[in-house]
């Protein structure tokens, strides 16, 4: 079966012809058309009944906290590349304050400094969100019970979707 549409008194009729009627007469296929809608309708209804097994709910939450334990992974390694690179632009700081006291040229140094506190306070700032964002992710387990409400939850969000994306969804699932 493939998408295609008929115009007929400046009405739009989408419906699924079927590939082999199409290339061989319509005499050759047994069902040579089918309203988009049905089919549409059959599919979300296998998708409402897959989303809600059990099986699909167990494999969401264990895909969602490996997600989760990787994106906690990824920002801890963050965090450590942050806390040397922010060590090392302080160590630096240093090193220019006390060439500063020492140096006929402070102004090139001043500005230096100046420089190297924004790139500090960038770290600092970088290494907050980072621990935000790791709380935020440890603290909080996906539960089966909010799984079950965002898989149930298809006819919600298939009905804030434009009509050309619910079809685009369909005819992927069909094909």
């Amino acid at each position: 079966m493939g998408p295609t549409f008929t115009k007929r008194r400046g009405k739009f009729y989408r419906y699924y012809l079927c590939v082999h009627a199409s290339k061989n007469g319509y005499g050759s296929c047994p069902v040579r058309t089918v309203p988009a809608a049905d089919i549409e309708q059959a599919v979300v209804g296998q998708l409402r009944a897959i989303f809600g097994s059990p099986e699909m709910v167990a494999a969401t939450v264990r895909s969602a906290r490996q997600q989760a334990e990787e994106r906690i992974r990824q920002l801890a390694q963050e965090r450590d590349s942050a806390e040397v690179k922010l060590g090392e632009l302080k160590q630096e700081a240093l090193r220019l304050v006390a060439a500063r006291e020492s140096d006929d040229a402070p102004t090139f140094i001043s500005s230096q400094l100046r420089t190297l506190n924004a790139q500090i306070e960038e770290r600092e700032q970088a290494l907050e969100r980072i621990t935000c964002d790791r709380e935020a992710l440890g603290g909080s387990r996906i539960t089966e019970q909010e799984v079950i409400e965002g898989l149930t939850s298809l006819d919600s969000v298939w009905e804030e979707l434009y009509p050309g994306e619910q079809e685009r969804i369909v005819q992927l699932l069909v094909s």
